[in-house]
């Protein structure tokens, strides 16, 4: 199952079933502008449903295991207070269930920054807790 999990990021369904929540818009259309064999490197450009845009890349892949994405280039007004995100998946298996987690660090570029995304981090936490349900549902209800 972690193998489908990440396999279906390459699916726009999945990206646009991302809702939001409170101050966090969601995900309105996602371009795969690069796809590697390794997975890393693999880029994609997010349009929110604010209408800002921002971009995310996969920079860490174990296979089963963990899959780290660095989203960035944020539009107003995030990227006057958000230098960038990190979003880590984590698996684990035992016996016949997968256990998928998702954290993100979020890094601010000034102080102003820090009181910013301190705010919003409860809503993106509701919003990617949401997601990550729908995505691993066997029957996703979109």
């Amino acid at each position: 199952m972690p193998e489908e999990i990440v396999q279906g990021m390459f699916d726009p369904e999945n990206w646009t079933s991302f809702n939001g929540s409170g101050l966090v818009p969601g995900i309105s259309g996602v371009q795969i502008v690069s796809k590697n064999e390794t997975i890393e490197g693999t880029l994609f450009k997010v349009k929110n449903s604010d209408g800002s845009q921002h971009e995310e890349i996969i920079t860490g892949y174990e296979r089963d295991r963990s899959l780290t994405m660095k989203l960035h280039k944020f539009g107003f007004p995030l990227n006057c207070f958000a230098d960038h995100f990190l979003e880590i998946w984590s698996f684990s298996r035992a016996d016949q269930t997968t256990r998928f987690t998702r954290k993100f660090e979020l890094h601010p570029k000034n102080l102003v920054g820090s009181v910013m995304l301190k705010m919003i981090a409860h809503f993106f936490e509701n919003a990617v807790a949401e997601h990550s349900k729908t995505i691993t549902s066997p029957n996703p209800a979109n």
